[in-house]
């Protein structure tokens, strides 16, 4: 399993543990609660709501991502002249290459002192 699969599972597990609680919540708003604690629901709802379209947004991006062939990127066949192109530039970007030489290492040495007593 591939960690996008995993995480298509860890989505599908969460929205389905979500669920009966946002449920929960929304039957509180049809109650006759005093205005305070309406709030405190309301606020609370708005938390879900918002994970769980975050989380239907990630499964789908997910999903988008298997649907594309995810792991794998295919090879892409070019025409001949598109290869002599790409094969021409990186021969001059290899060729720039010795326009540029790695500076060297900065020696660092440490001595220590005498040990001082505390």
């Amino acid at each position: 399993m591939t960690a996008v699969e995993a995480a298509i599972v860890e989505i599908t597990e969460k929205l389905a543990e979500f669920a009966p609680q946002h449920e929960g919540l929304r039957d509180f708003t049809r109650l006759n609660l005093k205005e305070a604690t309406q709030a405190e629901v309301a606020a609370s709802l708005a938390l879900y709501d918002t994970r769980v379209a975050l989380l239907l947004a990630a499964k789908a991006a997910c999903e988008a991502l298997m649907a594309d062939g995810h792991p794998d990127i295919a090879v892409r066949e070019i025409s001949g002249e598109a290869y002599a192109d790409l094969t021409e530039n990186d021969t001059t970007v290899h060729a720039a290459y010795s326009r540029f030489a790695l500076a060297p290492a900065v020696n660092l040495v440490v001595t220590p002192g005498e040990p001082e007593n505390k």
